[in-house]
């Protein structure tokens, strides 16, 4: 299915599987040509289970390939429906910080460099700042329903709503 998906569009768009709770596309398909970046499904409860620990597994997979999930080492960001995003030490699960930013949330969260990124129901983006500090980077607003993840490469940051694409350069 996957390489009919490339043909037919010639390759314009990154795959993906998501994959049932408390799993990642990696346990499949890290190996194969078409997935472009792996995805967990960890949960989107504030608490610290063996999961999480998979998506360290996943960032040092060879082939190298992005992950959307909210892991930055040596801290794990969990973001629930309600807008809550918690930050817990990978070492033990101790509660860093909580704090909320936002309404509700579909997407899972993604980093890019030091920054974890988060976008609304609503099609707002908050980035914040990866460690034992809660701070926003930037926030900003698409004003159309999102629910697919943010992916970023090369630069570019894509935003699928439900009736557009964006790509932000």
């Amino acid at each position: 299915m996957a390489h009919g998906l490339r043909k037919g569009d010639g390759g314009a768009h990154l795959n993906t599987l998501h994959p049932p709770g408390g799993n990642g596309s990696s346990t499949w398909f890290q190996d194969d040509d078409w997935l472009d970046f792996n995805m967990r499904q960890n949960g989107h409860q504030a608490e610290y289970t063996g999961r999480y620990n998979k998506t360290h597994s996943d960032y040092e997979r060879i082939p190298a390939k992005p992950v959307i999930d909210g892991y930055l080492k040596p801290y794990l960001y969990i973001l629930n429906e309600s807008g809550v995003v918690t930050c817990l030490k990978e070492e033990n699960g101790e509660v860093v910080w909580q704090e909320r930013i936002g309404a509700t949330f579909s997407a899972s969260a993604v980093k890019a460099e030091n920054h974890i990124h988060f976008l609304s129901d609503e099609g707002e983006t908050t980035i914040i700042e990866a460690g034992p500090v809660f701070k926003v980077i930037a926030r900003n607003v698409l004003c159309e329903k999102c629910q697919a993840s943010i992916a970023i490469s090369h630069g570019s940051v894509f935003i699928r709503s439900v009736t557009s694409l964006s790509c932000i350069h």
